[in-house]
This record gives structure tokens, sequence and C-alpha cells, in this order.
């Protein structure tokens, strides 16, 4: 089948999923050293297929380019034009270094990344450059082969198109994913005011948001009941949606921020998790001009005063809101002392029904500390720190949730400049070690203009965000997403079929199934002078090949079954 096509001005060919195009590579593609994708074209019925094309322009001026699609046609079947979706790419500025002081961008050059996923079928293409753009396909079709055609508008350069539609259906993927939101970073971004925060206007945004996450499989709400409780490590303060008001004396609560933002996200389907940030922040008195946190040792007599107080007014709250089921007091990367302090206060404090608050925790598996593990409802292990013993415990923990995540200083990742295909990685990796789910620190707490330059001043470009904003003027603020985010998602429903494989091949395929899909190991990695982890040729390579592999074989065992 035709990769590539071309005319006096124009190259356009069938892209590797895997990566990012950039401006730089331009001379290598204009002289075709291509790098086509070897990856099976399939879907499942109720699903979708994901891929990368590429044009790239040879002239010396710039040029409109539009993308157009047929209708995909299998014998009577057909999968509408209207259920395929092109998307370009754009530009954003990364960082090539992480900095070292607070509130200070890094001295390090910056490159331009196409890390932005616009609405859009068009773009102006500049001369001597080239720009991705990714396509998807939706369908509930009938099985088969559905055939068609990619073109670029107003030229006769057109490539065909062709993907199966496999007779199997996965109809509920438990995978889970958590993102955390930042619902004052976006009011920050859109000129919300504070008379604004979380009224109509806001929470329009919002909505475009959770809408955005739970197509990811988002199921967790992220709030926060103490000020800035990370000590604003991110670009904008995180406050408290649980306002003290002390008024003659006596201390009382105003949880309206918190009530209308849970509100919203369970009417947006993101409703099997509230995390509660925190009984334990991250103050750690370097700062003590900014006023934020609490700035009480965990343990402490004064603490534990503090938090008896709240606990009990909170808990009446969460019984009289129906949330306390679903309401986890969130710990993030704090010491077993720390976690062991805060599962004793909770202890003391139980609902109408006689129940003690749950707890989640982000944290690197240290082997002494599984007694206290083991009372954690929801454990996120840091994937760098994962090893035969955690795998083991991992194992241990059932069905209770247990998520592996990512974050700054790790291979692989889902930073602006990782490739785009160390997502479907990740995502994959954590299905193997038997996770069930995965949680990236942020999906929009964002930096001053992401859309400029997604630079921060301590880590790697892109690392505090998924999703890019919409236009400030338009008039539904519909996020952009990321290649990223995309590569997430899309391995995600690739678990999805993994898990569904597992369940329903025979006991001989499904062993040998397993043990194709679920060998998986971290990769070697160096850091770079910039403070960057980062892999060498041969193991960008062997990841890619290791994601492929597995795509491949889930193709195999999937018309095994379907047979």
């Amino acid at each position: 089948m035709t990769s590539y096509i071309e005319n006096d001005n124009l190259l356009f060919f069938e892209g590797n999923f895997s990566k990012h195009y950039l401006k730089r590579d331009f001379y290598k593609y204009k002289e075709k050293d291509f790098d086509f994708d070897n990856r099976k074209k399939f879907l499942y019925k109720n699903d979708y297929y994901m891929g990368q094309y590429v044009v790239l322009n040879k002239s010396d001026k710039s040029i409109a380019i539009a993308i157009e699609v047929s209708d995909l046609i299998c014998g009577s079947n057909i999968i509408k034009k209207e259920n395929i979706e092109i998307r370009f790419t754009k530009d954003t500025l990364c960082s090539v270094g992480v900095g070292y002081e607070w509130g200070v961008l890094p001295d390090f050059p910056k490159e331009n990344i196409p890390d932005i996923l616009d609405y859009s079928n068009k773009t102006d293409l500049e001369e001597n450059n080239l720009r991705g753009f990714y396509i998807f396909i939706k369908s509930d079709a009938s099985p088969g082969i559905y055939k068609g055609e990619i073109s670029i508008k107003g030229t006769k350069l057109s490539l065909p198109i062709e993907v199966e539609v496999v007779d199997l259906e996965v109809e509920k993927n438990d995978f889970a994913i958590n993102l955390w939101q930042y619902p004052f970073t976006v009011a920050r971004y859109y000129g919300i005011s504070d008379e604004e925060l979380f009224k109509e206007k806001h929470l329009d945004i919002l909505r475009e948001h959770l809408r955005v996450y739970k197509s990811i499989g988002g199921n967790s709400i992220t709030t926060t009941i103490v000020d800035d409780p990370w000590y604003q490590q991110t670009y904008d303060k995180y406050p408290s949606m649980v306002r003290e008001i002390t008024k003659d004396g006596e201390v009382t609560y105003d949880f309206s921020y918190f009530d209308t933002y849970v509100d919203l996200a369970i009417a947006e389907g993101v409703d099997e998790q509230i995390m509660a940030f925190s009984l334990a922040d991250w103050y750690e008195n370097d700062r003590k001009d900014e006023g934020l946190v609490l700035g009480l040792k965990p343990g402490s007599k004064e603490w534990e005063e503090y938090w008896d107080y709240f606990l009990d007014i909170f808990i009446d709250h969460l019984d009289l809101k129906g949330y306390f089921d679903i309401t986890y007091i969130a710990v993030d990367e704090r010491s077993p002392d720390i976690l062991e302090a805060v599962l004793k206060v909770l202890s003391k404090h139980k609902n109408k029904d006689g129940k003690t608050l749950k707890i989640a925790s982000q944290l690197g598996y240290k082997p002494g500390y599984v007694d206290i593990y083991d009372r954690l409802d929801d454990i996120s292990f840091g994937f760098v720190d994962i090893n035969d013993e955690n795998k083991a415990y991992i194992d241990k923990r059932g069905d209770k949730l247990t998520t592996i995540y990512t974050c700054t200083g790790m291979y692989p990742n889902s930073f602006a400049r990782s490739m785009p295909i160390e997502s479907d990685w990740t995502i994959l990796y954590a299905n193997s070690i038997n996770a069930n789910g995965y949680l990236r620190w942020a999906l929009d707490a964002w930096v001053k203009e992401p859309l400029e330059d997604t630079s921060h001043w301590w880590w790697e470009a892109g690392d505090t965000f998924l999703i890019y904003p919409a236009e400030k003027d338009a008039k539904v603020k519909k996020p952009r997403t990321s290649p990223r985010f995309e590569h997430l998602k899309y391995a995600r429903s690739m678990v999805g079929k993994i898990n569904y494989l597992v369940e329903n091949l025979d006991e001989d395929d499904k062993n040998e199934f397993i043990s194709k899909v679920k060998a998986m190991n971290p990769k070697a990695y160096i850091t770079t002078s910039m403070g960057i982890k980062e892999a060498d040729e041969k193991v960008r390579d062997d990841l890619y090949d290791e994601v492929i592999n597995i795509y491949n074989t889930i193709y195999e065992y999937s018309k095994k079954l379907e047979q």
C-alpha cells in the first residue's frame, strides 16, 4: 500500500505514531528517509484507532493545507467520514533542561515541540517545514477491513487508508486514570475574578476540562481542604476549596467551592473518588513569608487538635451531601511517620455509620513499612521505585486500588519533549505488573502561557499538565489535548483489550498471550548535563519495538478469539 506521495511543492506521507515530527528533521524526510509504522491498524467494535500523517512543504512560500478523508468502505458497510477526526499539531516552546531555583526559569536552550493537538483539519504550513496531524477513526461498524482515502484538499495528493474492525468488544475498562485537576489555575488563565470562582463562567470552562478528563477514563476528583497543600510548586497557588471563617472567636467552614466542584464532576461522570488534599501538606519552613499553609508538624499536639476539630465538621458535611463513601484523605509523598500520624487521627473520627475516612497516598515503596501500606485504601507507587519486592506487594493487594505514577526525574515519561510512545509504554508497564491504574500529578496546572512556552522553573517542560487551553476568546473553551495525553488514552484502550483477552482466551492461549504482553522491564537512561533523564537511540528503539510488538500481539490473539 502506498505510504507517500508528492508533487513539486508538497510531500505527503504516513507518519510513525510514536514520535514528534520536528522542523530539524525536514531534510531527512525530504530525502524520503522514512520510518513507517509497522503497527497493525485495527479496532474493536465501539472502539477507535489512532494514527499520524505528515505534510512537508518543499516550496519557498507558505501553503494553506486542509485535509479531507473519504468514507471507509467494507462491502455494503461504511465508517462514515463524520466519524473520522483530523487534528493538526501545533508547536510550543520547551526548555531542554530542568531548573534549580523556585520561581526562576533556567537559562537553558528551548526548542519547538508539536505538543498541542488543535481541533482543526487545517494549518498554514511554512516554507521548508513539516507538520504532523493525528487521525482518530471511531466506529460501531460491522467487522471487516475498511478502505478509503485521505487527501490534501485542492491537490491530487491522496493516500489509501485501511483499518480492520475486529468482531470483539470491550464493554467495560476498569483501568483507573487519576490526573489531578487545577481549577484555580484555569481561573487565572481565563481571567476569572475571585467573585466569579465556581460560578457559571468558571464552571462552564471546568465542565469542558472534566469532559476531556472523563474521556481518558478519569475517575477521581481533586479537591483541597487546606491552602496550597503542595506549597506552590506550580505556577499558581492552590487555595483550599474549604474556606475557614472566624467570627466572634468561633471557627466555621464554607464548603461551597468544594461542593460545587464535586457536584459538577459527579454530574460529568467523574464519580468514583474525591481526593481531599491534605492533612499533611508540603510545608518545609523555607518560605515562611507565604503564610499559606498550616505550618503544623504532623503528629504534634497543635496539628492533631486542628484536625480533630475540622474532621468532625467535615465528616458530618460529607454524610449530609452523600460524599462520605467516595472521599479519601490524600497524602502525597510524605514519610511513613507522617502517614502513621494521619492514620492515627483519622481513626478517632467516625461517620454516622461508624466508618472512618479512607486514605490514599502517593509514595515510593519502602520494604519496612508494609504494615502501614496495608492500611491504605489507595496507593500509587512511584515508577522509579518499582522492583521485584514492590511487584509482589502489588499482587498481594489484590483488588485494593494500586496504581503507579510518573513525575519529574523519571524515564520513560510523558513530558512535552518525551517521545509520545513513552506514554503508551508507561500504561502498558503499569498493567504488566498488575497495577490497576495510573496516576499523574497534573492535568492542567499550566505555566503562565502554555501555548507559547511550557517551561517550568524546576521541572521538565510539560510536567505540570497534559492538556492545553482553548483560545481565550473562544465561545466554548474546550481544552486542546496533547499527543502524550492521547497516547495515554490509546494505551488504556489497549489495556482494556489485554484484560478482555485474558478473561476470554482458552487456558493455553491465555498463558502464551500473558507471557508476550506482560514481560516488560524498566529502561536504562542517562542524565544529561541539563538534568534531563533521556535514553540513547538503542533504548528508544527497543521501547518502540516493545510497544508495537504488544499492540501487534493484541491483534494476533484478538483474531484467534474472533474465529
